[in-house]
């Protein structure tokens, strides 16, 4: 995403492909194709090589940002026991693939957090909510979409609507029931980000599931039935206890906890005063640009809205 203009896109160095997961026996057999970039997870958890220096550590890597992913070699070369293999088309020129790995998936002892720590030198599974800020934009966010490919199937292994055992598409990322037909795609959540401002002053708010201290712009997912501005309208009001006018889009960011997709807007104050509801908000305040709380990183679409808001007007 870039800073001024708040666009972002992941195919600058991501060509998407659709192959069919390879799933249970045939993982075994499967040969990847040489210089394969590797998106292991072991449930949230991504596995990274800290640093982009790994020369030593006996398996190669490729560099994003302050951290490498796995290269090179068949799948459980890196993680002994894996579940699915989801490729998802090449990056920086290499193929890549999506891999679920087994919460055993070594014979190794597991570490104090349960979690099993026996991973090539040099790597260690790290949450990926901890990670995606000092990874590179394009890798963070084609990271995220491996990681919610994979709880997307993880979640639709029988169809909701009979219950049969759903099966992998063959054509395209779905999974399908054998029995009634219905059709499973992955699972997008829109939702809405405003910037509202009132004159030189910008609304923040400060959720109740936020580090202390923290404050952002008001966030919330659309329900059935809604535009975008109806959202805004209705997420401003209910939270903050505001009106707001003026509605006008800004950019969009995909954001993997769990399946949304982020649509920035900005918006002026049109009447009332700030009530929060205590329940999803606790805090709410008008902010200049001189008397700033601490405010989200820059990897998110929060953080890059606040901070041109920053720079001048929105």
């Amino acid at each position: 995403m870039d800073s001024e203009t708040l666009s972002w896109s992941l195919f600058a160095r991501y060509v998407p492909a659709y192959g069919k997961p390879i799933e249970g026996m045939d993982i075994a057999l499967f040969r990847a194709l040489p210089e394969t970039i590797w998106f292991f997870f072991q449930e949230d958890r991504l596995l990274t090589a800290s640093g982009t220096n790994v020369v030593g550590i006996g398996y190669d890597a490729h560099a994003v940002g302050n951290h490498s992913l796995p290269l090179g070699g068949n799948v459980l070369d890196w993680v002994e026991s894996v579940t699915a293999v989801h490729p998802l088309g090449t990056f920086d020129g290499h193929p890549c693939c999506a891999v679920q790995a087994a919460a055993d998936s070594d014979r190794r002892e597991p570490g104090s957090d349960g979690f099993w720590t026996g991973v090539p030198d040099g790597f260690h599974w790290q949450p990926l909510r901890e990670v995606i800020p000092t990874l590179d934009g394009d890798a963070g966010f084609l990271a995220g979409r491996a990681l919610q490919i994979l709880n997307w199937r993880r979640n639709n292994q029988f169809c909701g609507r009979c219950g049969t055992e759903m099966e992998p598409r063959a054509d395209e990322r779905a999974m399908a029931c054998p029995k009634c037909g219905f059709l499973q795609y992955p699972r997008l959540s829109p939702a809405i980000i405003v910037a509202v401002t009132r004159g030189d002053a910008l609304l923040l708010a400060h959720g109740n599931h936020f580090p202390a201290g923290m404050y952002s712009i008001v966030a919330g997912f659309v329900e059935p039935g809604e535009t975008f501005e109806d959202c805004i309208s209705r997420e401003v009001q209910e939270e903050i206890g505001i009106r707001v006018k003026d509605i006008r889009y800004l950019s969009s960011q995909p954001w993997p906890f769990p399946d949304s997709l982020m649509v920035g807007f900005t918006a002026e104050w049109a009447s009332g005063g700030i009530q929060v509801d205590g329940v999803e908000i606790g805090d709410a305040k008008w902010y200049t640009r001189e008397a700033m709380p601490s405010i989200p990183g820059p990897h998110s679409i929060a953080g890059r809205i606040i901070r041109k808001w920053l720079n001048g007007p929105l």
